[in-house]
């Protein structure tokens, strides 16, 4: 090979190389955003309710439980391989909201004050 084409072909390899993009893919959470959850056969019947997730500057999830008989702050929400607990107050009662994440699916429960009731839900996508 002689030197003017060793040139040009070194050229193009560092043009290539230049050229490709080094910058990484930031992971999307897929907790985080909104989702539809129905709590079912509650004492004041079915309650549709919207669950925003979110994480704050510290990299903790937050939630807000929020639906036509209110908002609730979720406290101690934690989210670990798929699986969620956390805990809200509602009307003075300690109620612990917990379940499992599958793809945008969301299969749960709310149990407090002597009360189980299944909570089912899907992700937002917007």
């Amino acid at each position: 090979m002689n030197n003017t084409l060793k040139l040009l072909f070194v050229s193009l390899l560092f043009i290539s190389i230049g050229c490709s993009s080094s910058k990484k893919v930031a992971k999307v959470d897929p907790y985080i955003g909104n989702w539809k959850v129905t709590v079912a056969d509650t004492p004041m019947g079915t309650i549709e309710n919207t669950l925003t997730i979110a994480k704050n500057g510290e990299g903790i999830y937050t939630g807000i439980m929020a639906s036509e008989t209110g908002s609730m702050d979720l406290k101690n929400l934690a989210i670990t391989e798929s699986k969620m607990t956390s805990t809200f107050d509602y009307d003075g009662m300690d109620f612990e909201l917990k379940g499992n994440f599958t793809g945008n699916e969301f299969l749960g429960e709310v149990v407090g004050a002597g009360y189980n009731f299944v909570a089912k839900g899907t992700k937002v996508v917007e």
